[in-house]
């Protein structure tokens, strides 16, 4: 789990393209990890990261390898822009997946206010037909006096992170607070 936070990606925790803790796992059984290696660390302002994970064969699913990289640049004083790619899938299916999100952040939006702002998009590369797109956007204005909130997403019907976490294809959602 160390450096896993760096793999963090956007500001949603409804898609996640990648989640370590689905590698080594298949049918709630331990898959065995043949090898492993993992690269995190900075540079200047430059944030980079890898984990490539190969597979043993398991009853009904063969060795699989599993990439991941990130790579995300803080810029402004409190903001970040990034890239993240992802290869193979638990269950041994091809995927791949590319995305580019943008976070900025203030803590002194006019002058002592707190304002996030984000977006990402994704685009994944499987066997299911249809629409393998996704984005979203956030606004966020977290104060003392008002605390408001607004996201929306889009979800393609084949959008797959074989590597990570999604809500569910298929669907559009909007939400205000």
């Amino acid at each position: 789990l160390e450096g896993s936070e760096n793999f963090s990606f956007s500001s949603s925790i409804s898609f996640i393209p990648f989640f370590s803790r689905r590698i080594g796992l298949f049918e709630g059984g331990q898959v065995p990890v043949r090898f492993g290696a993992k690269l995190y660390g900075k540079i200047g302002n430059t944030n980079i990261s890898a984990l490539d994970v190969q597979t043993g064969d398991y009853p009904g699913l063969p060795g699989t390898n599993m990439f991941a990289a990130r790579l995300s640049q803080n810029i402004f004083s409190e903001s970040k822009v990034g890239l993240i790619f992802t290869n193979g899938s638990p269950t041994g299916e091809p995927n791949t997946l590319a995305g580019l999100d943008f976070n900025y952040s203030s803590s002194r939006f006019l002058g002592n206010k707190n304002l996030m702002l984000a977006a990402w998009a994704a685009q994944n590369w499987n066997e299911k037909p249809g629409n393998h797109q996704g984005f979203g956007f956030r606004a966020n204005y977290p104060n003392d006096l008002w605390n408001v909130e607004s996201t929306y997403a889009y979800y393609g019907e084949a959008l797959d992170p074989g590597l990570g976490f999604m809500l569910r294809p298929s669907i559009q959602t909007f939400f205000v607070s």
